[in-house]
């Protein structure tokens, strides 16, 4: 007789739906049984055996299998972000595998053959599907975003953020279960996955900074000197496994900068002090209670500057200031010549330092010139509002490796904050030409013609002649890329 059905986790998220079989059975020690897995309150594992019945069909299998992953790759499913090839940063995990297969048409067999085997390697250590060995089900990715999980299915085309909290709940939930549905087990093989997943946590400093960053040893090496590691990182004695802003820096400038210049920046951001920002923490908190992450990143970075707008109680016409903005947040602006051009800013706003930007002013970062700057100022206010309980917890080194949804949101915001679409709109029906309206918005708000092009091209209504669009096309050029929606 089968045990009773066992719900862990909950909609929207993760729920499993378990139902191991009994003991006298025989199958308990490897705990064998009936399991449907439901994401986003889709299920997305059943068997695909025929049934004449509409309920729910779990598929039976040996479940020791995903303790043994958990087990295993707990340390990569809780604090990995970064993804396995630097130049590589899909907007959902599942996409990862079709970018890189883009990128490997232009590349030597030898260079395939390594990426092939890392993102292979990433695979396996996070998409569940991957735990089971001969059974095929549907891969499901889960990965760390900040104080988020991202849920990725490509079966139903749909990713799903929860917060990190609710995620590593349920997946202990899901362990603790599994474990102790085999404890009374002898087999080598329960006591082995048992005493894999009671060390789970077992990890040398060394090794969490490499989950943490995606450095390898002789990088982190590079980066810490003699220092000790605990004070390098900046690690908080009780939550050592907790990302701080210098791990995130160093996550983030990876594969951008070499590693001479990567200490100067971490070293840069020890400097920064904390501050409080009362205002902005207010803001945000009602932004919170509205805000939903749902849908394309480019509508909600539009929805998050109409919100802004009417907050501060200005129309669609009116000229915002960002670095005043920022200033009257408490939020420390500094602009600095730093040793690369690769990145665009820094900005931390974690434990132990900021909320602080620092602009880089060497040609040709985008803050070395004017538009540059209040377009970075402006894309910082975004992450600022919503990401410091998302994908940015602790900062971001703008021009990095940044969690590439938030980055699209924040630039779609930018863009609107500093000029919305529709009094663009309104002034190209109100000139003479498209040329005209282009150099008046560019001059009245401070904003590049780049910037002016693209918002002309996304305003409800405009519906430019052939020769205009190829105009704005010429235009918006390299900026197109930059703020492309999906």
């Amino acid at each position: 007789m089968a045990q009773e059905i066992r719900t862990i986790g909950k909609d929207p998220g993760l729920r499993f739906e378990m139902q191991l079989d009994s003991p006298s059975k025989g199958g308990a020690s490897l705990a064998w049984g009936n399991l449907c897995l439901y994401f986003d309150e889709e299920i997305i594992w059943e068997s695909e055996s025929p049934t004449s019945s509409n309920k729910p069909k779990p598929v039976h299998w040996s479940w020791i299998e995903l303790l043994e992953f958990l087990g295993k790759w707990w340390p990569w499913l809780t604090m990995e972000e970064g993804y396995p090839i630097p130049s590589i940063n899909p907007l959902y995990p599942c996409h990862l595998q079709n970018e890189a297969e883009r990128r490997w048409d232009d590349l030597s067999e030898e260079t395939v053959e390594i990426e092939e085997m890392e993102v292979f390697r990433y695979h396996a250590r996070h998409d569940l599907a991957m735990a089971l060995n001969g059974c095929y089900l549907p891969s499901l990715l889960v990965k760390r975003q900040g104080a988020q999980f991202i849920f990725s299915s490509a079966s139903l085309r749909e990713s799903l953020f929860r917060p990190a909290d609710e995620v590593i709940a349920t997946l202990i939930e899901l362990g603790e279960y599994l474990a102790d549905s085999i404890k009374g087990s002898t087999t080598e093989r329960a006591q082995l996955a048992l005493s894999q997943w009671n060390s789970r946590a077992d990890l040398l400093p060394i090794e969490t900074v490499h989950i943490r960053t995606g450095l390898d040893t002789s990088e982190i090496v590079a980066l810490t000197a003699d220092e000790d590691p605990q004070n390098f990182w900046e690690w908080d004695a009780t939550a050592p496994f907790d990302d701080t802003e210098i791990l995130a820096a160093a996550r983030m400038s990876r594969g951008i900068l070499p590693s001479s210049v990567q200490r100067s920046l971490l070293k840069r951001i020890k400097e920064i002090p904390k501050a409080a920002t009362p205002k902005l923490d207010k803001l945000s908190a009602s932004i919170d209670l509205l805000f939903s992450e749902i849908g394309k990143p480019h509508k909600q970075g539009y929805w998050l500057a109409e919100y802004l707008r009417r907050h501060l109680k200005k129309s669609i016409d009116d000229v915002i200031s960002p670095e005043a903005l920022l200033q009257q947040w408490n939020i420390s602006i500094t602009e600095e010549a730093l040793e690369s051009s690769l990145i665009d800013a820094i900005s931390v706003w974690g434990r132990c330092h900021g909320p602080a930007i620092i602009l880089n002013t060497t040609y040709p970062a985008k803050p070395s010139h004017l538009h540059g700057k209040y377009s970075t100022l402006a894309h910082e206010i975004c992450h600022l509002l919503v990401d410091r309980k998302r994908a940015l917890p602790v900062g971001e080194v703008l021009g990095g490796n940044v969690a590439e949804y938030a980055e699209k949101r924040a630039r779609a915001f930018a863009a609107e904050l500093l000029l919305s679409r529709e009094h663009a709109a309104r002034t190209y029906f109100k000139s003479d030409s498209l040329e005209t309206a282009i150099e008046a918005l560019s001059n009245d708000h401070e904003v590049s013609e780049q910037l002016v092009g693209w918002q002309l091209q996304n305003a409800p209504g405009v519906i430019l002649s052939p020769d205009e669009t190829a105009v704005l096309n010429g235009i918006t050029g390299d900026y197109l890329s930059w703020i492309a929606e999906t």
